[in-house]
């Protein structure tokens, strides 16, 4: 083309295009503010993050909307599962969450998948999804979601890594299986979603994480795990003052605008000679704690101490980020912000004097916009509805409860109620949960103790269980009222309610100081509920307990129980599984700490297993050989027959003489009745190893099974989805006494697919390599605890 063509046509398009000219160049501008628009960013990936260790945004009642997407049976029945939000985006799937943006799935909770069931997330429309794989992979071994922020623990998978999303997410599953001998499987599911204001700019989940979104991950995995284990509390420039039988004292009193930021507790008896194990305990709900705000006539927060740290029945020692339970007092960390002045009395209403002391970390008032930290009591039972655990009014955000339950029928039906919530005088209910135990992080009733900076389940035994969650990064928000309540169940035969006792402390924020419930007068009505299979589960209580590495809640145990039952014929093994404890705990213990026991002053079966533990003590070769087991069961050692047994209660233990390395326990398993398991524990002095993740088994065995290499097929490797809950459980609800520690509860029972349907003989292998040392790494990714 030549110059002058160039400019004619240069020159009709400027007479004859110019509109659509100065419609590009407009269109260019208007695209130009909005991408300086969408530069802008109001939540990033990475602060979402960082939000889940901000404790003081639980005080802010300016955040956005809370709502819980789940399974619930729409029918209002108790067939939670399998109710999807939709159809999938191809045949075979199905939705679970399908939401328009901006807004972020603050957790993501689901149980009764099939190993290896698939699951995808896609954001934004996209064509293929950021997050896919099958479930195990997602929930816990592909980064960022790893544990503690995503796991399978506690018969489910959970997580609250943040699913930010600008324009919208999509959740998809495939459809639920059909085992060919179970039927189809039974999906439960919830997500909570937090929804933005549309004007809000969220950064979506990334697909590929920055090195400064890593840093965040790894900074909220290292505030989590240590919060859960570093449980020592500190009291600084503390204070201290005595309190008389029956008498109040204000320990704290501060005038605003301010904060605590934290603050720990302890209450001592002044004299404990006076005390003996029950008064300790009963301490707990005796002493009830009140905080008034700016002046106001009522308390805001008025709840028996112990059940304010999550320890309604017996002292247990635990660590979460807001709230820690420790051998030397009580912290809390949930933001108390307030305007004019605060006031927290304590009442004694034991028969004794008590020491408390106090402190606390004074911070700069958050400002407008800031609502004050409440906390109410309530108790329901034996019979009657629903629990209520909070029946607010006004402008505020519920943050969170602990729930103690104690069972009084031989069933875990008890837990089968739904949480729900009613908002802003809502009729239908604006939150549904799918079980009890469900919202608390867990599934299928508990499988036993487990430790996580928001939640946990503890005290688990026939049928009494304690659970708290703290709903810092998914609380929910309300204008005018909130209510939330557990369903009671009818019992599993029959039409008639559960009988059993709730009791609860709801943790929520207001806008003005509030009354809240007042707890009973009568100290008796506060006390812990009588467990009416103390006697019967107390050898399973005492295994809980070491799970929960808590050996001094043990000790107290023991002697409460020698209290309640002088004459009780086992009660001479507890006192020698005492002396046990002490050791675990690095106290001396002598040859003649275990004497009165070899003479037979405390009965012959004490006598017998204190024999067997001075014969281990004797030598640092010898190990102790335990097998718990509901079939006929023998096991071997490097191929030597050491145990043979067949007992759902009973711990069969013997001594061995370890010359080799390497260490095969094996075991064949004949199938006798419902609800088998083979559990098996070595312990040696340096270490404990025994049955669980990584155990392997399988129902046709080579010749040389006991010895022989294993790993491949036919063996199959535990999971921890294998591990049955609780052992023994209902229908078995009891436990011979023994004091061997750590047989139990550093290992844990196993089974082998499908065996209640084909029966017959089961095989089993679990290896280790000497020198033992510590506990099995399984038992921090049971727990959540660390050795």
């Amino acid at each position: 083309m030549t110059a002058r063509a160039k400019m004619t046509m240069s020159l009709e398009i400027n007479r004859a295009g110019r509109v659509v000219l100065c419609a590009l160049m407009a269109a260019a501008l208007s695209g130009c503010r909005r991408a300086a628009e969408q530069g802008r960013v109001d939540l990033t990936w990475e602060n979402a993050v960082g939000q889940l260790v901000q404790a003081e945004r639980l005080a802010r009642l300016d955040g956005a909307t809370v709502t819980l997407a789940s399974s619930y049976d729409p029918a209002g029945g108790n067939n939670d599962f399998n109710h999807f939000k939709d159809r999938g985006s191809e045949p075979g799937w199905v939705t679970l969450v399908d939401e328009s943006g901006p807004g972020c799935i603050r957790r993501l909770w689901m149980t009764g998948t099939d190993p290896g069931h698939p699951i995808r997330i896609i954001f934004d429309g996209e064509r293929r999804p950021r997050v896919e794989g099958p479930v195990e992979t997602v929930f816990g071994e592909t980064y960022p979601w790893v544990p503690p922020l995503a796991q399978y623990v506690n018969m489910c998978f959970f997580s609250y890594v943040p699913l930010t999303f600008n324009r919208s997410i999509r959740i998809e599953t495939r459809e639920p299986n059909v085992h060919p001998i179970w039927g189809q499987r039974r999906i439960f599911y919830q997500a909570s979603i937090e929804k933005f204001d549309p004007s809000v700019r969220v950064e979506t989940y990334p697909a590929e994480l920055s090195p400064a979104a890593r840093e965040s991950v790894e900074r909220v995995r290292t505030a989590w795990t240590r919060a859960v284990n570093e449980k020592s509390i500190e009291f600084t420039d503390a204070r201290e003052q005595v309190l008389a039988a029956g008498g109040k004292a204000v320990l704290l009193e501060i005038e605003g605008p301010a904060m605590l930021a934290q603050w720990q507790l302890r209450v001592d008896p002044r004299e404990a000679g006076e005390w003996n194990a029950l008064d300790n305990e009963h301490l707990l709900q005796d002493a009830v704690l009140r905080v008034y705000y700016d002046r106001a006539a009522f308390p805001s927060i008025e709840v028996p101490l112990g059940d304010f740290f999550g320890n309604a029945w017996r002292k247990r020692e635990y660590g979460s980020l807001l709230l820690t339970s420790s051998s030397n007092g009580f912290a809390c960390r949930f933001p108390v912000p307030f305007k004019e002045h605060i006031r927290l009395e304590l009442e004694n209403g034991s028969d004794h004097e008590v020491v408390a002391t106090i402190a606390a970390e004074r911070a700069a008032w958050p400002g407008e916009g800031t609502g004050y930290l409440h906390a109410e009591w309530r108790r329901s039972g034996p019979t009657g509805g629903n629990h209520t655990v909070a029946d607010l009014k006004g402008r505020g955000k519920f943050a969170g409860c602990f729930l103690g339950v104690t069972g009084l029928d031989p069933s875990w039906w008890i837990l089968e109620g739904d949480e729900r919530m009613w908002v802003d005088d809502g009729k239908d209910a604006y939150w549904r949960g799918t079980g009890l135990e469900d919202y608390f992080n867990g599934g299928w009733y508990y499988r036993g103790a487990v430790f996580h900076a928001l939640s946990a389940s503890f005290d688990r035994s026939p049928f009494r269980v304690a659970q708290f969650r703290h709903q810092l990064p998914d609380a929910v928000s309300f204008n005018r009222s909130f209510r939330m309540e557990f369903e009671r169940m009818t019992a599993e035969q029959g039409s008639a309610l559960v009988r059993g006792y709730f009791q609860s402390v709801a943790y929520f924020y207001m806008d003005r100081p509030s009354a809240v419930a007042a707890v009973p007068a009568d100290r008796a009505e506060r006390r812990a509920v009588e467990d009416t299979n103390h006697r019967t589960t107390f050898m399973l209580q005492l295994v809980e307990l070491e799970r929960m590495n808590d050996f001094r809640a043990a000790r107290r145990a023991i002697d409460e129980y020698a209290a309640r039952y002088p004459d009780a014929e086992e009660l001479g093994v507890y006192r020698l599984r005492q002396l046990e404890y002490r050791r675990l705990m690095g106290e001396p213990v002598g040859e003649a700490d275990y004497q009165p026991f070899i003479d037979g002053l405390h009965g012959v079966e004490a006598q017998k297993q204190a024999r067997l533990l001075q014969w281990f003590y004797q030598s640092p070769t010898r190990a102790l050989v335990g097998m718990h087991v509901n079939g006929k069961g023998t096991l071997y050692l490097n191929g030597a027959q050491v145990l043979a047994g067949d007992h759902p209660y009973h711990l069969f233990v013997t001594g061995v003489d370890l010359s080799e390395a390497r260490c095969a326990l094996a075991a064949e398993v004949e199938w006798q009745r419902q609800s088998e398991w083979f559990q098996a524990g070595l312990r040696t002095h340096t270490g404990v190893t025994g049955t669980g993740p990584g155990t392997y088994s399988t129902r046709s065995p080579g010749a040389s099974w006991m010895t022989g290499a294993v790993g491949a097929p036919p063996w199959h490797s535990t999971g921890i989805r294998d591990i049955p809950r609780g052992v023994p459980d209902a229908p078995f609800l009891g436990g011979v006494a023994n004091a061997f520690v750590l047989l139990q509860s550093k290992s844990y029972p196993v089974s082998t697919p499908d065996w209640m349907y084909y029966r017959g003989r089961a095989y089993f292998r679990h290896d280790a390599q000497l020198p033992l040392s510590g506990w099995p790494a399984f038992s921090t990714t049971m727990t959540g605890l660390q050795e």
